[in-house]
């Protein structure tokens, strides 16, 4: 499923870890096919679901597909607990106005 949303254009950000292999690194990164590629290869060497299913992780999806407006952060901090565990805290963020593209039709 996660690798369908980055396949749809989806821009998801992790914002929250809480698993072994992690680090602060990974706070705030975008999820494209990279990312997925070295998450799969942790959550196979560590256990732990590569969608985040039981709170390894969370996500922020700051833009979609059918979304008219995107999220842009503007202003981060990231915050460890401990080696593997660390949050994101958002202070500042941006809503931007997507282009519209225009219908194409053909008519015959």
């Amino acid at each position: 499923m996660l690798y369908d949303l980055i396949q749809r254009g989806y821009d998801i950000r992790i914002t929250q870890v809480a698993a072994e292999g992690f680090n602060s690194s990974w706070l705030g990164r975008k999820i494209d096919l990279i990312t997925f590629e070295e998450l799969k290869e942790l959550s196979q060497r560590y256990g732990f679901h590569i969608g985040a299913e039981g709170g390894h992780y969370d996500t922020l999806v700051v833009d979609g597909p059918f979304f008219s407006k995107r999220l842009e952060i503007i202003d981060s901090e990231k915050i460890m607990e401990d080696t593997y565990s660390g949050h994101l805290i958002i202070h500042g963020v941006n809503v931007i106005d997507k282009e519209k593209k225009p219908i194409i039709s053909s008519r015959r």
